[in-house]
């Protein structure tokens, strides 16, 4: 389940946008409400809707997530970024596109971070959440990389990691290689979160009925976008 997505210097975006599912303190619909109660205490909305004018950027927020699935999931080189950033603003062709994903999984909540400057990986980090603080699986920057206690002496993890292209994403690259392995489940639970989404999308409507309007749909089995 979807917790909260961000993008940052894509397409029509330059500052961060957020789309965040955690429900309000209205009861109204408490009873639809999926909630995630010890260490979480939280509730999250199944449903979510984006709306406005036409070219205001709503298919957008769609195609930005698809490319970060896509990317994983094919295990594909992130040289795209460089025809992705805010067009309007030549200087931000130089900044980082930057990605973040909060999703629930099997009942535990994973935090992962993305950053790609001229096609280039200089960020990328996964963690597992708690109540109130993070358990960090991997931190990658532009110096290395750091696997956290679970797999810091990982022989094959810390062989992928050498190996890296800048142009790869280490997301990626650990599932391509390990994502059957039942031992890296958690490591590779972006891989599996995108993995079980089943993507619809329609540009616009124009019906004459609901004009101006983008439906983006992002499913699993407690997701809708």
């Amino acid at each position: 389940m979807l917790v909260e997505y961000q993008v940052a210097n894509f397409g029509p975006y330059k500052q961060p946008i957020s789309l965040n599912m955690k429900s309000t303190e209205d009861d109204s619909f408490c009873g639809r409400i999926p909630r995630f109660e010890s260490p979480y205490h939280m509730s999250v909305n199944p449903v979510a809707a984006i709306y406005g004018p036409n070219s205001s950027g709503k298919s957008t927020i769609f195609e930005s997530l698809s490319r970060l699935a896509s990317t994983i999931l094919g295990d594909k080189p992130t040289i795209w970024q460089r025809r992705c950033t805010f067009a309007l603003d030549p200087s931000m062709q130089d900044e980082p596109t930057l990605f973040k994903l909060v999703f629930m999984l099997d009942e535990k909540m994973y935090s992962y971070f993305l950053a790609i400057r001229n096609g280039y990986v200089i960020e990328e980090y996964l963690a597992l959440l708690t109540a109130d603080q993070e358990k960090l699986y991997f931190e990658r920057t532009v110096d290395g990389t750091e696997f956290g206690s679970t797999w810091d002496n990982d022989i094959l993890l810390t062989e992928i990691a050498k190996t890296l292209s800048e142009k790869d994403t280490l997301t990626g690259r650990i599932a391509k290689i390990l994502s059957n392995n039942e031992k890296y489940t958690e490591i590779n639970s972006v891989y599996h979160f995108l993995e079980r989404t089943f993507w619809v999308s329609s540009n616009s409507l124009e019906t004459g009925i609901f004009p101006g309007f983008t439906i983006m749909t992002a499913l699993t089995p407690s997701l809708a976008l």
